[in-house]
């Protein structure tokens, strides 16, 4: 349902916020834990989507996945490489910035809604 989208997008984004804030104290472990929940609740967005005919936006929401497995592998090597983990989580957040700019409306102020299923 909408109301459940939104308690997984604010999950979604508080994990993340850990996510950063471990990588930024070089705690890549750490890190590892807040960005499974990431990885896990945005997998399970993909049913709503598809529900209601947004197969564009399911893409997106797969591909960002993707990103995410990605910021996982580089968490996960034996030398962790710095710069590798910036990119993989820039590429992370380029990801949710096209699926946000693809599929809401509104504003911190007015709160953000889903927008309408494009008519087919």
């Amino acid at each position: 349902s909408p109301v459940e989208l939104d308690r997984a997008m604010k999950t979604i984004g508080g994990a993340f916020d850990g996510v950063k804030q471990s990588i930024a104290s070089k705690a890549y472990v750490e890190a590892k834990v807040p960005l499974a929940l990431s990885r896990q609740t945005l997998a399970s967005t993909r049913p709503f989507w598809d529900a209601n005919q947004q197969p564009d936006v399911s893409k997106m929401t797969r591909s960002a996945v993707a990103t995410l497995d990605a910021l996982d592998k580089a968490l996960s090597a034996s030398a962790v490489d710095a710069s590798a983990v910036g990119a993989a989580v820039d590429a992370v957040t380029r990801a949710c910035d096209a699926c946000h700019a693809t599929a809401r409306e509104g504003d911190q102020q007015t709160g953000f809604r889903i927008k309408s299923a494009p008519p087919r």
